[in-house]
């Protein structure tokens, strides 16, 4: 079971001898502030997007492939569209699920706006659907080709 305790994702229970979904050992990262809310308070700076470790990156690229330049601004793409539940469920998790996921639906929205849909409309379905993963799959199949898509265009059938 994972426990979230000041900003960090624990397996178990948090304590010192803990391991952390990122594979190490302890309370958390000396580089990496508690929580935003005590950074915050402190007057710390935050940077405008998400707080996110190059080890995340450097794993990620490890065990899928993906390129981490690839992975940073796919996860930035989706932190830019503001969407409150897409960046709870897709940009703050720090998990390697999390960023192949935020690749995947960043390829899918650029295959649809290639195939003529709207920015608009794919902006408004992911602000209007609360659920984060169904509607992900349908962006991700219909940038893929699995399904039919009418682009701006009118035309029927845009492949990925």
């Amino acid at each position: 079971m994972l426990r979230e305790h000041r900003g960090i994702t624990y397996k178990g229970r948090a304590r010192a001898s803990t391991v952390l979904t990122d594979g190490s050992r302890g309370l958390r990262p000396p580089d990496k502030p508690c929580s935003p809310q005590h950074s915050r308070r402190n007057g710390e700076a935050l940077r405008s997007g998400p707080l996110v470790s190059s080890a995340l990156y450097e794993y990620t690229r490890r065990l899928t492939g993906l390129d981490v330049e690839r992975a940073k601004a796919a996860r930035e793409r989706i932190h830019e569209l503001e969407i409150s539940h897409v960046t709870r469920e897709l940009v703050e998790p720090q998990t390697i699920d999390a960023v192949v996921a935020c690749v995947l639906l960043a390829d899918g929205v650029e295959d649809l706006l290639a195939c003529g849909v709207p920015r608009t409309k794919l902006v408004a379905k992911l602000r209007n659907d609360r659920e984060v993963w169904p509607t992900w799959a349908e962006l991700r199949a219909a940038g893929r080709g699995s399904v039919d898509v009418k682009g701006s265009s009118g035309r029927r059938g845009c492949s990925g």
